[in-house]
C-alpha cells in the first residue's frame, strides 16, 4: 500500500477550511500514515491525530471570538505583557483537551527557535504528550501577538508556512503520496486596503510575507522532487479559491462555519490534480 501524508499549512482562523477538506478526504480514502503541520495547521494535525479527521471541526465549534483563542492582556506589570499583547492560555486549554494519550495517527509539528534561529520539529512518536502540547502552542504563537513559549519558541511559519519538506524527509525510500492542504491560495487576489494605524501596515506586510514563504515552500519542494535519484513523491495541492476573503485573525463563528463548508466542497472549486 502506498505511503501517504497530509501537510497542513498555517492559516489562523481559516483553520476550519482544512478541517472541512480533511473530512471530505477521509470519506473517500484511508487515513494518512503521517500528519505534518504548523501554526493553525499544527492544531488541526493534533485534532486529526486524536479525534480523527472527520471530527476536527469540533475543535473550532467552541471558538466564538478571538478571546476564546487569544485573551486580551492588560497587566503592564506582567513581564509577558511586553512580549505579546494577548494571553495564549485559552489556546493552551484547547490543546490540553485534545492532546491526551496516544494519537491514532502519528503527527509532526513545526515551530521556530528564536535563540538559534532554526526550525524545530516535534514528532509524536518520539516525545512526550507534554512536549507535543508545548510544540503545538509554540507553533501557533504569533510573534508580537502572544509571548514566545519558554521565551524562545514561536510560530513555525517563520521558516515554513507549508512544511512540505518535512513530509518528504519522512517518506520511505520508495516515496509516496503527499497532500498539502493550504489555508490560502498560492496566487491570491488581494482586496482593497485602507490603513489607519501602524498595525494595519504590519499585518498587511505579514500576509504578503507569509504567502511568499508558502509559495517558496511549494516551489522548492517541487524542484527537489525533480532531482534524479530522489524519492518519487506524488503531490496533490488543495487550496481555497484565489478570491476568498477572510481575516486570518477574525475567529468569527459564521465565517469559520463558511470556511468549513468551503473545505468540504473543495472539489467543486478546483480540479483534483497529482503532480510528480
Amino acid at each position: 500500500m502506498t505511503w501517504k501524508a497530509w501537510v497542513l499549512s498555517g492559516c489562523g482562523a481559516r483553520g476550519p477550511y482544512q478541517a472541512g477538506v480533511m473530512c471530505s478526504l477521509c470519506l473517500a480514502e484511508p487515513n494518512p500514515d503521517l500528519l505534518v503541520g504548523c501554526s493553525a495547521g499544527a492544531l488541526n494535525c493534533a485534532g486529526a491525530a486524536y479525534l480523527g479527521p472527520p471530527n476536527v471541526a469540533r475543535l473550532w465549534s467552541t471558538i466564538k471570538s478571538r478571546s476564546d483563542v487569544f485573551a486580551n492582556r492588560f497587566d503592564a506589570w506582567n513581564a509577558e505583557f511586553w512580549l505579546g499583547k494577548y494571553d495564549a492560555s485559552p489556546l493552551r486549554k484547547i490543546i490540553e483537551k485534545v492532546i491526551d494519550g496516544e494519537p491514532r495517527i502519528p503527527f509532526k509539528v513545526l515551530f521556530s527557535d528564536l535563540v538559534d534561529m532554526k526550525p524545530r520539529i516535534a514528532d509524536s512518536t518520539q516525545v512526550s504528550v507534554e512536549f507535543m502540547r508545548k510544540a503545538v502552542e509554540a507553533s501557533a504563537s504569533l510573534p508580537g501577538i502572544v509571548p514566545p513559549v519558554s521565551n524562545r519558541f514561536v510560530d513555525g511559519g517563520i521558516f515554513h508556512v507549508a512544511p512540505l519538506k518535512f513530509a518528504i524527509d519522512s517518506a520511505p525510500e520508495e516515496g509516496g503520496d503527499i497532500t498539502v492542504i493550504l489555508g490560502s491560495n498560492l496566487n491570491p487576489t488581494y482586496g482593497p486596503w485602507s490603513p489607519s494605524f501602524v498595525t494595519d501596515v504590519l499585518m498587511r506586510a505579514l500576509v504578503g510575507i507569509t504567502d511568499q514563504i508558502m509559495r517558496n515552500d511549494i516551489e522548492t519542494c517541487l524542484d527537489y522532487n525533480l532531482v534524479k535519484g530522489k524519492k518519487l513523491i506524488r503531490l496533490r495541492i488543495i487550496q481555497p479559491p484565489a478570491d476568498w476573503a477572510m481575516d486570518t485573525l477574525a475567529f468569527n463563528p459564521d465565517e469559520m462555519q463558511n470556511a468549513y463548508t468551503l473545505g468540504l466542497s473543495w472539489k467543486s472549486t478546483q480540479k483534483e490534480e497529482w503532480l510528480t
